[in-house]
Parts: C-alpha cells; sequence; structure tokens
C-alpha cells in the first residue's frame, strides 16, 4: 500500500499560484537561464569623441534576476566591473541629434 507524501500548504499554493512565497514567478531552470539572458552590458562610444569617452551602460536586474543573482553569491552592482572580454560587449555609437533631420 502507498501513503501519499504529506505536502505542506506553502507547497499547494506555490504549485496553485506559480509564485515563491516572496511573490516571485515560479518557472524551470531553462526559463530562469531565459530570463537572466535579459541583462545587457552596452559600450557606448559618443559619435565624434575618442575611445577614451566609452562608457558601459548596465541593465536593471528585475526582481527575479536580483534574487537569482543574490543566491549563487553575486551582486548586480559588482557585475559593473569589466570581468567579460570586450566580445561579449554590445557597441553603440550615439549619433548627436540634428533637428529637421529626416534619419
Amino acid at each position: 500500500m502507498r501513503v501519499p507524501l504529506y505536502r505542506d500548504e506553502a507547497a499547494i499554493q506555490k504549485e496553485r499560484d506559480h509564485r515563491t512565497p516572496d511573490g516571485l514567478p515560479v518557472g524551470s531552470f531553462r526559463t530562469l537561464m531565459g530570463e537572466l539572458a535579459t541583462l545587457t552590458r552596452t559600450r557606448v562610444v559618443p559619435a565624434g569623441a575618442d575611445e577614451r569617452a566609452a562608457f558601459e551602460l548596465l541593465s536593471q536586474p528585475t526582481a527575479l534576476q536580483a534574487r537569482a543573482l543574490q543566491l549563487i553569491g553575486i551582486s548586480p552592482a559588482g557585475m559593473e566591473t569589466d570581468r567579460h572580454s570586450p566580445a561579449s560587449a554590445v557597441y553603440v555609437q550615439i549619433c548627436p541629434f540634428t533637428a529637421g533631420s529626416s534619419d
């Protein structure tokens, strides 16, 4: 005879609502990796400026991304250091706005 496993109320609610107790969405590892893949670091070089004027913009992590990073011991603020190869950066050139331009 098989005895059904006991499931506490929190587990039942998590399955029913598809949310963690702190309100984050429940998903698979694959969906979490997809969510984390949307974090970006963009290298910006102002048009006409020297390479030394370049700077980086980091996207703000969502609550889910921030929690996932926290759980593995990574601070989103710590991601600001240049630990990635330049090949992983997205290069954007900012063009000055010209009034009346058709571009």
